[in-house]
């Protein structure tokens, strides 16, 4: 019964970590509300036709993006957004080294 007691604030402890940690790593792929974001399909077929849509919708295609089919695109998200999370395309925000940035 001790032992349940004293455990008990080490469990509240490692949530609030793995709560403050995912936060942050939610905070640092939100995409922004305009600038570069990478589209990133999420299943099999969700590729094709994404630098259409993604012109059609206003982005301005800049690069590949480092992950499988992926891209980076220069637009504002609340343009964007609507015609990629329909078809299976999460949108992150592209972090500055890998994503367009040339060594």
């Amino acid at each position: 019964m001790v032992r349940a007691l004293i455990s008990l604030p080490f469990s509240l402890l490692g949530l609030q970590l793995t709560t403050i940690v995912a936060s942050l790593a939610a905070i640092a792929v939100y995409p922004p509300s305009s600038g570069k974001m990478m589209l990133v399909p999420l299943w099999p077929g969700a590729e094709r036709g994404l630098e259409a849509r993604s012109i059609a919708a206003g982005g301005l295609l800049v690069d590949r993006g480092y992950l499988p089919h992926s891209l980076v695109v220069s637009g504002t998200r609340a343009a964007i957004a609507p015609a990629m999370l329909s078809r299976g395309v999460l949108i992150l925000a592209a972090p500055a080294s890998g994503c367009g940035a040339k060594a």
